[in-house]
């Protein structure tokens, strides 16, 4: 990643005030075992049922006058928004303001996406697409907006000529696990993570296919 870009990004963090997010990722980075699951959905097959977000939204590819309006939002994205990776989507209200925002990436752009992703991307080929960098704004939240957004993007990869769609989320994130589970998405594999000294070591497991996630154990 480009040295300026990165300062110019950590200094946007800083001064949007989310300085603590930020040294909780250092700190992680020190010293953190991580699990983090690799979800993925059969695009082939049509949800059963579709989910619906509480207010009307629309997708759209992401406009370069987008851009600032996302960065100001959220300034991490700042590096990949730069490095112009396709492809991102926009969820939008009925009024046109920016509800979602989550790139589609196709298996020959994986190298590119690789130094904005934490970790190692576990290869994909060209009958797979990967939905990275999701981010619902704070006052959009509790409104089902991703679940919706997200099986809408992911049903892009289909024109691509995928059947697959897959995604990472963090194994105690259930908020994010719950969305995917609406936007079709199923346990696939686990990535393990361990963190020593800013130095990241990875291996995945393929996970027995019918896995459930940790929120469906809870509820049998």
């Amino acid at each position: 990643m480009n040295p300026f870009i990165k300062a110019l990004t950590v200094g946007r963090i800083i001064r949007r005030g989310e300085s603590r997010e930020l040294l909780h990722e250092l700190v992680k980075r020190a010293y953190a075992n991580d699990v983090s699951y690799i979800l993925r959905r059969d695009l082939q097959i049509p949800l059963k049922r579709h989910p619906v977000a509480k207010i009307p939204i629309s997708i759209r590819p992401i406009h370069h006058d987008d851009v600032p309006l996302l960065i100001a939002e959220r300034p991490r994205r700042l590096p990949v928004l730069g490095a112009d990776i396709p492809t991102c989507y926009l969820a939008c209200t009925a009024n046109g303001s920016i509800c979602y925002m989550q790139w589609l990436i196709a298996s020959d752009q994986q190298q590119r996406l690789q130094p904005y992703f934490k970790g190692k991307l576990m290869r994909y080929g060209s009958d797979t697409v990967l939905l990275e960098f999701a981010y619902t704004p704070e006052k959009y939240r509790g409104q089902g907006i991703m679940a919706d957004a997200m099986a809408q993007i992911a049903e892009k990869g289909f024109d691509l000529g995928a059947r697959w769609a897959i995604t990472y989320v963090e194994h105690d994130n259930v908020a994010s696990l719950k969305g995917c589970a609406r936007a079709g998405f199923r346990p696939y594999m686990l990535r393990f993570e361990k963190w020593r000294g800013l130095h990241l070591s990875q291996s995945f497991d393929l996970l027995p296919e019918g896995s459930l996630y940790p929120f469906e154990h809870l509820d049998r």
